[in-house]
């Protein structure tokens, strides 16, 4: 049975460096530049031709791309980093106020600001505690603190009327 290599993906400055190669050395073909890569990047295998020229293709938004979002493989979608921003500051402003708040009221208030921000459905992350919650939480560094004696649950009227 033939081993499937792991999918790689280069980072935005990377993928930058393989245009700036091409521009330079136009005369090498896709396969090359391919090679190129793999030496340069020291990857397990070259990228495909298909990818080379779909990065070669993208030059000219790679280099609309800030300099501090270069190190990175994926940008986040602007609609997620609005979403994260409301949610980080609600839980901050929580924390000053001591209220609690659980993982599952953190998820719900994640679907109501995703609606208040009119974020496409199909755009929405899913809110579960495995996935979104917990890359959520590791994200921004911020950790679940239940107050001992505490049943962990949380007032939902009087949260929301203090302004969540």
């Amino acid at each position: 049975m033939k081993e499937q290599a792991r999918r790689m993906r280069l980072t935005k400055q990377q993928q930058l460096d393989l245009c700036a190669i091409h521009t330079r050395e136009s005369t090498w073909s896709l396969g090359a530049l391919g090679e190129w890569a793999r030496e340069k990047f020291a990857l397990e295998k070259a990228p495909g031709k298909s990818s080379v020229k779909r990065i070669l293709n993208k030059e000219s938004s790679l280099k609309l791309i800030a300099a501090d979002f270069r190190c990175r493989k994926q940008i986040t979608r602007a609609s997620m980093v609005a979403l994260d921003s409301c949610l980080v500051e609600m839980v901050l402003y929580a924390e000053q106020v001591h209220v609690s708040i659980s993982w599952r009221m953190l998820m719900i208030f994640g679907r109501l600001y995703a609606e208040a921000l009119h974020i496409p459905v199909s755009e929405r992350p899913r809110f579960t505690r495995d996935g979104w919650l917990k890359h959520f939480l590791r994200r921004y560094g911020l950790r679940h603190r239940r107050g001992h004696g505490e049943i962990g649950s949380v007032d939902l009227p009087a949260a929301r009327k203090a302004g969540y």
